[in-house]
């Protein structure tokens, strides 16, 4: 799960890399931890995905199924920050970003310019619940005659019980 968001993570920094403003975690998204949107995401009161802590396990594949991955970790009350990072940008003078709950679950977009013409593109679809969840994230870059290159992360995670004794969020089970 680490290595899924971690990678998320890389692949946003990249995209985005004239975007180098830290996201806002308080800022207020007009959500509270009982709104759900019509796929079964609930949000924390950050407005944000609500995961159960405690033990996941998280299968990923990148690029349509060339490399699939099963990895176990111990995720605490707010999730990861790698997460909370993708989830909660907010504009700057070289991108936009919308973000919110959809009828495909939670989605966050952005375009950035990236000078001579080229944008970097990001779509993350997150839908599920507190136990599972489905993860989609694109990212890609369009030239100035329209063309498109981009890459796939695809996640999906249960909940799989307590962590284990000793085990402290944010640790990976081996």
């Amino acid at each position: 799960m680490r290595r899924l968001f971690l990678l998320s993570a890389a692949a946003l920094a990249l995209a985005l890399a004239a975007c180098d403003r830290k996201a806002d975690a308080s800022a207020d998204k007009g959500a509270t931890s009982t709104e759900a949107a019509p796929a079964g995401v609930v949000l924390n009161s950050a407005g944000l995905p609500k995961v159960r802590p405690g033990l996941w396990e998280v299968t990923s594949t990148e690029d349509g199924g060339e490399t699939t991955k099963v990895e176990k970790q111990c995720v605490g009350e707010e999730g990861t920050r790698e997460l909370r990072e993708i989830l909660t940008r907010r504009d700057t003078p070289e991108c936009k970003f919308t973000q919110g709950l959809k009828a495909g679950g939670f989605v966050v977009t952005a375009v950035c310019e990236q000078g001579g013409g080229v944008k970097s593109l990001l779509t993350v679809v997150w839908n599920g619940s507190e136990t599972a969840f489905d993860m989609k994230m694109s990212v890609g870059a369009e030239t100035p005659q329209g063309k498109v290159d981009a890459g796939e992360i695809r996640a999906k995670g249960r909940w799989a019980g307590a962590c284990p004794a000793g085990v402290n969020p944010g640790d990976e089970i081996e």
